[in-house]
C-alpha cells in the first residue's frame, strides 16, 4: 500500500468511543462506523486490535455519499481514516468551433456534453501540473491550455489525470450534433448511487432524439429519429422504443416497434399482422416473453347520427400479442363495438378510443388506457370481453378524489401494492377541447375495490402551471419516488418526487429556440440494472 497523507486518527473500542474531527468519520454506537466521504478524495479505513499494525479495512472513492459498517463481536477495534485527493481539471470550457460544455464545469462532475458547431474545435483544459505526473486527451500527452482537435458527432474525448502518487482521475465529453437538445437538470437530493434516465425528446420541428442520460443530464447514449419515444427497458433486459416511419397514401401515420440488445444494437423491427398499421404511442412484453402491441385501422362503420344511421369512417384501436421470433398471433382485440360513442369528448370524434397503453395486468388480463373515453379498461385474456371500466361513466364510485376521476389521461401501471397509477393529463374532462380550468395535469394513485368497485384516491401529484394538452406520463420508481413526464407545453419535461411530493429532480429540456419539448413518458433507475450503461460510465476518480 502506497504512503497516504494521514487526515485524521480515529480510535474506537467495542465499548468506548473517541473521535477527533468526527464530521469525517463518525462512530454512532460502539460497534457502526461512518465515514462521510468528499468528493475527488481518496478515503481508506484501517482497523487495529493493538495499535501496533494496521490493516486496511476498505477504500472509497469519494461521492459524497455517506459509507457505514457494523462490527460484531471482539472486545476492542480501533480505526483510523486516512484522505488523499485525486487529482483534477481546474477548468474546461470551449474557446471556439461548438457550444458550451454541459452541464456548467465543476471539478466535481466528470461527465459532460456540448454541441458541435463546426469539426474544429478549440477546447480549453485547465489543471495544476504540480501535483500532476501525467495528463493525456485520448491518449495524448497534453498541458495546460487550449487543445486544438477535429471533431465528428458522436465522438468521446477522454481526459485523464494521474497524479504523482499514481491516483487518476478520467473526465468523459461527449460530443453530439448541433441539434441537440439542450438539458438542464436540478438534483435537489443527489441519489445514492449513479442512476440513468431513458427518455424520448419530441421537437415542434425537427430534432427528434432518444436518449440515456445521467444524473446530470449529460447523453450516454443518443439517436436522432424521425420521431420516436417510449425508449424502455423491457422485462427481458432488451430494449424499445417507438418509431414513426412516414405516412401512407391515405394519409395515415406509419411506424414499428425496434427491439434492441442490452448493448442498444437493433436485433428487429416488429409491428402489428393482418395488415393493421402499428401505434405510435408504446408496445410491451409480457411475462412469458411475447409482446403486446398496439394497433388501429381506419374502417367504415354504420353509426347513429342525429339525422339517423350513416357510414362512417372511424379509427378503430387493435391489440395483439406476438410471439417473437415465429410471429405467431395469440391474441387480437378491437374496440369497435366496445365503447359508448356518447362518451366521447376529444377532438377526433373518430377517434372514439384513442387507446394510448397497453399492460399486462397482475393477474394476466390486460390494462388500456382510452384517452377518448377517459377510461382505463381490463379486457379478459381469454373471452376479450371488457370486465370493468375505470373513469367517466365507468363502474367504479372515485373515493376521496377531489376531482372524481381523471380525463384524458396517459399510462396505466399496475402497482407492486396492488394500486393504479396513472398521469391525468386533465383533458377532455368537460368538453372536446382543452381549457386552463380542468387543470393542472397531476398523477394519480388508487387503490381500487374490483369487487365493491371502489377507487380510493390514496397519492397524487400536480404542479401549478402544468397543464400537458398531450404526452405525458408517470412511472413509480424502486424507491418509491415517481418520475413524471410533463408532455406537450409545460415549463419542464420530467419531475422526480418522493412520497411526500418533495422535488429529487427537475429535468427541462430545450431546443435551439429555447422552446420546451414533448416528452411522453421515461424510466428512471439505477445504473447497475443496465450493465451496458455501468460500463459506459466509466468517469471519475480510477
Amino acid at each position: 500500500m502506497r504512503p497516504i497523507t494521514s487526515a485524521l486518527l480515529l480510535i474506537a473500542t467495542l465499548s468506548t468511543a473517541l473521535a477527533q474531527e468526527a464530521d469525517a468519520l463518525h462512530i454512532e454506537n460502539a460497534t457502526v462506523v461512518s465515514v462521510e466521504t468528499s468528493p475527488n478524495t481518496r478515503h481508506e479505513v484501517e482497523r487495529s486490535t493493538e495499535l501496533n499494525s494496521w490493516d486496511s479495512f476498505t477504500t472509497l472513492k469519494g461521492d459524497g455519499q455517506v459509507w457505514s459498517n457494523t462490527f460484531v463481536g471482539g472486545s476492542r477495534s480501533f480505526f483510523r481514516l486516512k484522505s488523499e485527493n485525486y487529482p483534477v481539471l481546474t477548468g474546461l470550457s470551449i474557446a471556439s468551433g461548438a457550444a458550451p460544455v454541459t452541464p456548467q464545469f465543476d471539478a466535481s462532475i466528470y461527465h459532460y456534453y456540448f454541441r458541435l458547431q463546426t469539426q474544429s474545435v478549440q477546447l480549453n483544459v485547465q489543471f495544476d501540473p504540480g501535483p500532476i505526473a501525467k495528463a493525456t486527451l485520448n491518449d495524448l500527452p497534453i498541458t495546460p491550455g487550449i487543445q486544438l482537435l477535429q471533431l465528428s458527432t458522436n465522438d468521446q474525448i477522454q481526459i485523464v489525470l494521474t497524479s504523482t502518487n499514481q491516483l487518476t482521475t478520467r473526465y468523459v465529453l461527449e460530443v453530439v450534433p448541433s441539434s441537440f437538445p439542450k438539458i438542464s437538470v436540478t438534483n435537489f437530493v443527489r441519489p445514492s448511487e449513479p442512476q440513468v434516465t431513458l427518455m424520448g425528446a419530441k421537437a415542434t420541428g425537427p430534432g427528434h432524439y432518444l436518449m440515456v442520460i445521467d444524473d446530470n443530464g449529460v447523453p450516454i447514449w443518443s439517436k436522432g429519429v424521425p420521431l420516436g419515444h417510449n425508449l424502455q427497458l423491457q422485462k427481458n433486459g432488451l430494449i424499445s422504443y417507438v418509431v414513426f416511419t412516414g405516412t401512407n397514401s391515405a394519409g395515415e401515420q406509419l411506424s414499428h416497434n425496434v427491439v434492441m440488445d442490452p448493448f442498444l444494437n437493433e436485433l428487429f423491427a416488429i409491428k402489428p399482422t393482418n395488415g393493421y398499421n402499428n401505434d405510435v404511442h408504446t408496445f410491451t412484453m409480457t411475462r412469458s416473453g411475447s409482446y403486446l402491441l398496439l394497433g388501429f385501422s381506419n374502417a367504415v362503420h354504420e353509426v347513429q347520427t342525429p339525422d339517423g344511421l350513416t357510414n362512417t369512417t372511424m379509427r378503430d384501436a387493435v391489440v395483439q400479442e406476438i410471439k417473437w421470433p415465429s410471429g405467431e398471433l395469440l391474441f387480437e382485440w378491437n374496440s369497435w363495438r366496445k365503447f359508448d360513442l356518447d362518451n366521447v369528448k376529444y377532438p377526433e370524434p373518430a377517434d372514439y378510443a384513442h387507446i394510448n397503453w397497453i399492460d399486462e395486468d397482475t393477474d394476466g388480463h390486460l390494462l388500456l388506457s382510452a384517452r377518448s373515453q377517459s377510461q382505463v379498461i381490463k379486457v379478459h385474456r381469454t373471452t376479450r370481453e371488457i370486465m370493468w371500466r375505470l373513469g367517466r361513466g365507468g363502474h367504479f364510485t372515485f373515493i376521496d378524489d377531489p376531482k372524481n376521476g381523471f380525463a384524458g389521461q396517459h399510462s396505466a401501471h399496475r402497482l407492486p401494492n396492488g394500486n393504479l397509477l396513472i398521469f391525468d393529463n386533465r383533458n377532455f374532462a368537460t368538453t372536446n377541447a382543452v381549457i386552463a380550468s380542468e387543470g393542472p395535469s397531476r398523477v394519480v394513485e388508487y387503490r381500487l375495490d374490483e369487487q365493491a368497485k371502489t377507487a380510493t384516491l390514496v397519492w397524487s401529484y400536480s404542479r401549478d402551471g402544468f397543464h400537458t394538452t398531450s404526452n405525458g406520463g408517470a412511472y413509480r420508481m424502486e424507491n418509491g419516488n415517481t418520475l413524471i413526464s410533463w408532455g406537450r407545453t409545460p415549463p419542464g419535461f420530467i419531475t422526480e418526487v418522493d412520497p411526500s411530493g418533495a422535488i429529487v429532480t427537475d429535468i427541462r429540456v430545450v431546443d435551439d429556440a429555447n422552446r420546451d419539448m414533448i416528452g411522453y413518458i421515461a424510466y428512471k433507475f439505477p445504473a447497475s440494472q443496465m450493465p451496458w450503461a455501468r460500463w459506459k460510465m466509466n468517469w471519475g476518480p480510477q
